[in-house]
């Protein structure tokens, strides 16, 4: 990517270099382990090898400190993200190292919790869904024909985290309702996205079948107001019908594609809306994560991608003196936004 291409990318880069080593945050949404992966993204996309040494460094600074800090479990700020983090790190070649042996120790506090606590939340930040993402991603680190012990515990806790999703589904929580905001944390289409996961790699096929047979009358009288929503759903639901056997589901996708206005949903954040929880950058990044089909996704991707290089944001932050950790993490911040211009860029 050019700096004429985006021209504050550059900017952006050199203050988190400045502000992301300084920060106490660890974790992945919001601290140094997410920002890490933003930089070696950048890397890749640019070869520039100042930004592989910040990422290199914000990484060895979480392993430095990872051992001796009591730190909290979840997603969005723990040890759920942060193990999650460095296993995508690995497998997407950016880091070396055996997992198992690196994150052992944060495997082991993560067991303990979570086989402690019976009454989990359903969220992605620091619910059944954040632990469950984090224990699919340990599994596609394992060795496919390999039964390790680590594998048999990954699949007895998924299995303790689908039982207590089960529970959750069955008593139709109001935290699969649609937000009156957009939220890239909603959790109806993040639940169908991990159930499409869980099928995918065949863990609790048959129980996966039961939770959906619960869902599919909820998803089905799920009819989004916001067209971000609606296509956030249907996105999940592609997903979920090409990984199970949902065919049933087609008739309601076809709903909400035919009610999709792409030429609306940009103008349901304002120009200064642009961070990945509630903004342009978020939504872009779910088209490109979330897409099974392209239903002319490629031009909605370029007006996002010009709306948020031509934010009023980026003369506010220029002035800005003060930076919390969430102000530069992946979730809410800079470096959130960043990448999800990597994404949305021609060249990305």
């Amino acid at each position: 990517m050019s700096e004429d291409e985006c021209p504050w990318l550059s900017q952006i880069s050199r203050l988190l270099i400045e502000k992301s080593l300084l920060i106490d945050d660890l974790g992945l949404l919001n601290g140094k382990i997410g920002i890490s992966i933003y930089f070696f993204q950048l890397y890749r996309k640019t070869a520039n090898n100042q930004y592989k040494q910040v990422a290199e460094k914000l990484v060895e600074d979480v392993y430095d400190r990872i051992a001796s800090s009591n730190r909290i479990i979840d997603f969005e700020n723990g040890l759920a993200g942060i193990a999650w983090g460095i296993e995508y790190l690995v497998q997407f070649g950016f880091i070396e190292a055996d997992t198992d042996e690196a994150l052992s120790d944060l495997d082991d506090k993560i067991f303990q919790y979570l086989i402690d606590h019976q009454s989990l939340s359903l969220g992605l930040r620091n619910g059944i869904l954040g632990y469950g993402f984090y224990c699919i991603s340990r599994l596609k680190g394992e060795k496919v024909n390999q039964f390790t012990s680590r594998k048999y515990l990954l699949l007895r806790l998924l299995m303790h985290l689908v039982d207590q999703l089960y529970k959750i589904v069955e008593e139709k929580t109001e935290a699969l309702r649609e937000p009156i905001t957009f939220s890239i944390t909603w959790d109806l289409p993040w639940l169908l996205y991990f159930l499409s996961e869980l099928h995918r790699l065949n863990i609790y096929n048959k129980k996966v079948q039961i939770i959906l047979s619960q869902l599919e009358l909820i998803v089905k009288s799920t009819y989004p107001i916001k067209d971000t929503h609606k296509l956030f759903l249907l996105l999940s639901i592609e997903r979920l019908i090409q990984q199970t056997s949902a065919k049933n589901w087609g008739q309601h996708l076809k709903v909400l594609q035919l009610s999709i206005n792409c030429d609306k949903i940009p103008y349901e954040f304002s120009d200064k809306n642009v961070t990945p929880i509630h903004g342009y950058a978020g939504f872009g990044s779910l088209l490109k994560l979330l897409s099974v089909n392209n239903h002319g996704h490629g031009k909605l991707s370029s007006i996002l991608f010009n709306k948020i290089n031509n934010s009023t944001l980026w003369q506010e932050i220029k002035e800005k003196k003060d930076f919390s950790s969430k102000d530069l993490g992946i979730l809410q911040g800079l470096s959130g936004i960043a990448y999800s211009t990597l994404i949305l860029s021609k060249t990305g």
